[in-house]
């Protein structure tokens, strides 16, 4: 029998355009395992937007998420970003950072999207990906002003700026908030059907909570405000480990969806949320690669029974960050069949 409702249908459903049948459920996913499938060639995946989505259909077919992923974001394009090409930028050698000296950053411009070879190449993939995958939803996965400067600057340095130059480490958050913002517009006018900003440096397992409100929070703040009053596309904020001393802070972000690693608490963010907005996560990576399918299920059935219906189903069954490149798909799939089958609401009338 011919499915009725579509994966989109199923994640538009959890941000409050209509009902489904049952709880959406995605991962986010590499293609290492898939690649070598296609035929495709890891250089022309890295330059063809055609061939990434030739990888990004196979990956579909074996594992069918509701949503699929596409990283927005490489060495390549960081190092266009402040001005040199990926060959300037791997001459660099290992250690350095892109702003390993201050005085860059006063060189340093946003230009317009489209003078940005690697933005185009990622916005074509975006097109692209919408048109060849219909049945479900395309997340592009950006990143938050915070994650970016970590990129440029490094972490060590921008947490001796915070101390030793407040000023310098300000002008750079202002810098990439603006940077963060011109992408992300770029991938809505793209048509993506769900922008996700990833901060996989502003958790608690990397910086203190206090570092977080004063310097990560407002950035993201003013870019998530930014987004809502462009664009009626859903804005995620996924944040990897350790997040519960920040969940207060990240629910008054006012995003459309909170995405959280294993470590953090699904029922604290519940408890938190309320409804209030929607909660993406939090099954952990080493179930993917070691787990038996009783265990698949186990965990499957825990994280359902704590945010489905305790969160008015606002709820996505969700990897907590990506799948390990060593996870067996056919796990993957266990998981996916698992989330479909015990995720099962009530007859849609």
């Amino acid at each position: 029998m011919e499915a009725r409702y579509t994966g989109k249908d199923h994640m538009a459903a959890v941000f409050g355009r209509g009902q489904t049948d049952r709880v959406a459920v995605r991962t986010m996913q590499g293609f290492g395992q898939i690649m070598g499938r296609t035929g495709v060639t890891g250089k022309e995946m890295a330059t063809q937007p055609e061939k990434f989505v030739t990888v990004l259909r196979a990956l579909h077919k074996v594992t069918p998420s509701d949503a699929m992923a596409v990283l927005v974001g490489d060495p390549a394009l960081f190092a266009e970003l402040v001005g040199l090409t990926f060959k300037e930028f791997r001459a660099f050698g290992p250690g350095k950072n892109l702003l390993d000296e201050k005085s860059k950053l006063d060189r340093l411009e946003i230009r317009p999207a489209d003078q940005y070879q690697r933005l185009v190449y990622y916005t074509e993939i975006c097109r692209l990906g919408r048109k060849a995958l219909p049945d479900a939803m395309l997340d592009a996965i950006s990143f938050s002003p915070w994650s970016a400067a970590m990129m440029l600057r490094g972490l060590e340095n921008m947490v001796y700026d915070s101390a030793d130059d407040p000023e310098f480490l300000r002008a750079l958050l202002s810098f990439t908030t603006e940077m963060a913002m011109m992408i992300g517009d770029v991938l809505l006018e793209a048509g993506v059907d769900m922008l996700t900003l990833g901060d996989p440096s502003a958790g608690c397992s990397v910086i203190s909570p206090k570092m977080f409100r004063e310097w990560a929070k407002p950035c993201l703040q003013e870019a998530v405000a930014h987004f809502k009053s462009r664009s009626a596309t859903p804005v995620v904020l996924h944040i990897c480990g350790y997040t519960d001393p920040i969940m207060e802070d990240l629910v008054s972000l006012e995003v459309d969806g909170l995405s959280i690693d294993a470590p953090s608490s699904l029922e604290k963010l519940v408890g938190l949320s309320q409804g209030k907005v929607v909660i993406e996560g939090n099954f952990p990576g080493e179930l993917y690669v070691d787990g038996t399918k009783e265990q698949i299920e186990a965990k499957v059935q825990e994280l359902l029974a704590t945010a489905a219906e305790p969160n008015g189903y606002r709820y996505i069954l969700c990897s907590g960050c990506q799948v390990p490149d060593n996870a067996p798909l056919e796990n993957v799939r266990l998981f996916l069949e698992a989330g479909h089958r015990y995720g099962q609401r009530r007859p849609v009338a």
